[in-house]
């Protein structure tokens, strides 16, 4: 399998709104809906404390689950509804944002698959009123604002923004 290009955006509006307009969006709802037996791992709230397992169950419950207070930090991998992505990345952050990617497949590593990505991040970003993107090779997102900025350091970011929200 080819690598895959994630694109991801950090929104400060962790809201029911935002997340229900993105799943309406980018991801197949009917297919992504039952998780099965699918666990959500948690970051603790200590550092101290082990990462948590909880039942994914279903797409509803994994909005509400991070919706809820305490606030928890955790990741989940949706079906698109569109053939040109390979996966929708739906994220809560420690510092209480969301992540919304999109994966694309690289095939051939080629410049067009990369101008592409970043045409989708500029493209939803300013859709999602995003403030912060970032394109990273076969990597999850950050889970902070703070790991967001220091990723393009890392030898698997492509490309980073920071959206003039002011436009």
């Amino acid at each position: 399998m080819p690598p895959n290009l994630n694109v991801y955006l950090l929104i400060r509006h962790r809201n029911f709104e935002m997340i229900n307009q993105f799943i309406a969006d980018c991801v197949d709802r009917l297919a992504s809906e039952n998780r099965g037996d699918e666990e959500i791992r948690m970051l603790p709230l200590s550092v101290t404390a082990e990462d948590e397992w909880e039942p994914s169950l279903t797409l509803t419950n994994v909005v509400q689950r991070g919706l809820s207070y305490p606030r928890r930090a955790f990741l989940v991998y949706l079906k698109p509804n569109n053939p040109e992505f390979a996966y929708v990345i739906l994220g809560f952050t420690v510092d209480d944002q969301l992540i919304f990617g999109l994966a694309i497949d690289d095939a051939g590593q080629k410049l067009e698959n990369l101008i592409r990505a970043k045409a989708l991040l500029e493209d939803i970003g300013l859709r999602y009123q995003a403030y912060l993107g970032l394109i990273l090779v076969e990597m999850p997102p950050p889970l902070s604002e703070h790991e967001f900025r220091e990723s393009p350091i890392s030898r698997h970011a492509e490309y980073f923004i920071q959206f003039d929200l002011q436009q």
